[in-house]
């Protein structure tokens, strides 16, 4: 059977939706890859890294080669924080500072340049896992 495209659909306050193609990281070690060793994202993709509850989480660009905004989201799909342009082969954690549920990934400078903040929505749709560790 061939696997369905998973989507995050953005919807920033007072701009128009985006819909990105994302990857999935629902396990931990698919979550501590992440974008590991990329050196190109395309504009409209992504990757959706998902909890299996409500928690602290932190992120580190350590073997990551390019800028990436972490976008840190509740379980309602609310934007709770917003790292811009995370820096390269850095051992910079970057923390949610509340409970989240998913955190999504996208190119450095994306959510600046789309009017992605806090308070906007995310909805994720598609092939999603239904087991997550």
């Amino acid at each position: 059977m061939k696997e369905l495209p998973i989507y995050a659909l953005v919807k920033p306050p007072n701009r128009p939706n985006i819909a990105y193609r994302v990857e999935i990281a629902a396990t931990p070690e698919a979550r501590e890859r992440g974008f590991q060793n990329r050196t190109y994202l395309e504009p409209h993709q992504g990757m959706v890294f998902l909890f299996p509850r409500d928690q602290y989480v932190s992120f580190w660009m350590r073997d990551t080669l390019i800028p990436l905004d972490i976008i840190f989201v509740d379980a309602t799909g609310r934007v709770l924080r917003v790292v811009h342009s995370a820096a390269p082969r850095s051992d910079q954690n970057y923390t949610s500072l509340s409970p989240v549920r998913f955190v999504l990934e996208l190119a450095g400078g994306t959510a600046r340049r789309t009017g992605i903040v806090p308070g906007a929505m995310i909805e994720l749709s598609g092939d999603l896992p239904t087991t997550v560790t």
